[in-house]
């Protein structure tokens, strides 16, 4: 099989199918770090002149520790740059407390707690990451099985009524930041409807939903990952900024890309058919 086959059929249990997008999942890791190397010898005025004269005084074997060395040297240098200060975290904490006592003055949210999730939470974030903030109605502060039993048997009718009532509390919230210190204050009444806000004194926006418990649980699990090997931390902000230079870190329907939870899933993925040594 040729390799243009080879990228576009996928053969899972004896039988072949059509991949979501051109190359499987693997392909996309690999070129993941062509591309960022590419863009980072970019940046730094790497001429294939200058690699060419070097290589002429190198053997292979000394070409290859070479360019692995440059490799090494050019992500930890990316990494220093997004990787988070304390005053990041200090300036995040800040925000979610005023925006707390923003919360508490709406009549209708009175009662909620403001929980945040999101790469602030699973700690994957970086100095320019936006927040993601969830509102948790007195109700809905746990999650049991008879909870989510009900959940997956709601008609129709029932779901459409639980995102107006979601809505509705949103366009409150938004009447009450309107003219003050926020900016860009945008109801968004998608299939998660959402209210998009930045404020203009710390410069990051946010995105506040209601009762997203499930991207609650999504965060703290992204986080045991992160505690279990640094690595992960380190090729998720490399993947999200890859991502991010190339346009496709954008899962809404005009886009169709991807979001950050499916980044650090193709992460995930693979780290398990790799062998790690616990010095690399």
């Amino acid at each position: 099989m040729t390799e243009a086959r080879r990228r576009r059929v996928w053969t899972v249990d004896n039988s072949k199918i059509d991949p979501p997008f051109p190359f499987p999942f693997p392909f996309l890791l690999f070129q993941t770090v062509q591309y960022l190397v590419n863009g980072c010898l970019d940046l730094l005025g790497t001429s294939k002149r200058w690699m060419k004269r070097v290589s002429a005084k190198l053997q292979p074997s000394e070409i290859k520790m070479s360019a692995y060395n440059t490799l090494e040297h050019i992500l930890r240098e990316v990494l220093e740059v997004l990787k988070t200060l304390q005053e990041d975290w200090v300036t995040r904490s800040q925000f979610i407390k005023e925006l707390r006592g923003v919360i508490e003055s709406v009549e209708s949210l009175r009662g909620a707690a403001v929980e945040p999730f999101g790469s602030f939470v699973s700690n994957l974030f970086t100095r320019w990451s936006d927040m993601d903030i969830s509102i948790n109605l007195p109700k809905g502060g746990y999650i049991s099985y008879v909870e989510n039993d009900r959940k997956q048997s709601l008609s129709k009718k029932e779901k459409k009524e639980e995102k107006d009532c979601k809505i509705f509390l949103l366009e409150d919230l938004q009447k009450a930041m309107l003219g003050g210190r926020w900016q860009m204050v945008q109801l968004i009444c998608g299939r998660v409807p959402i209210l998009k806000c930045k404020s203009s004194h710390y410069g990051f926006s946010c995105d506040i939903s209601i009762d997203n418990l499930e991207s609650q649980m999504k965060s703290k699990l992204l986080l045991w990952i992160s505690e279990i090997d640094g690595r992960f931390r380190d090729m998720v902000l490399l993947v999200k900024e890859w991502a991010k230079a190339h346009e496709i870190n954008d899962a809404t329907p005009i886009s169709g890309t991807f979001n950050s939870y499916s980044l650090c899933l193709l992460v995930i993925f693979h780290f398990q058919g790799v062998t790690l040594s616990r010095n690399g």
